[in-house]
């Protein structure tokens, strides 16, 4: 279980960051904040973060 939430968390973590870098590819850098890119990266990040702290609790 712990392996488990643990690659999950690592896994939105990595797929955060793609898609960011991919909407910084496709617009510029100042409009990244503006599309989809950006609010699908901060979701990803929030449940990176919930997914990592759940891990923290059940690994102690």
């Amino acid at each position: 279980m712990e392996a488990f939430l643990f690659i999950v968390s690592i896994l939105c973590l990595g797929l955060s960051f793609a898609v960011l870098i991919s909407g910084i590819f496709k617009h510029n850098v100042k409009d990244v904040f503006k599309t989809k890119y950006a609010k699908v990266s901060v979701l990803l990040l929030i449940i990176y973060i919930v997914i990592f702290i759940a891990y923290l609790i059940i690994a102690n």
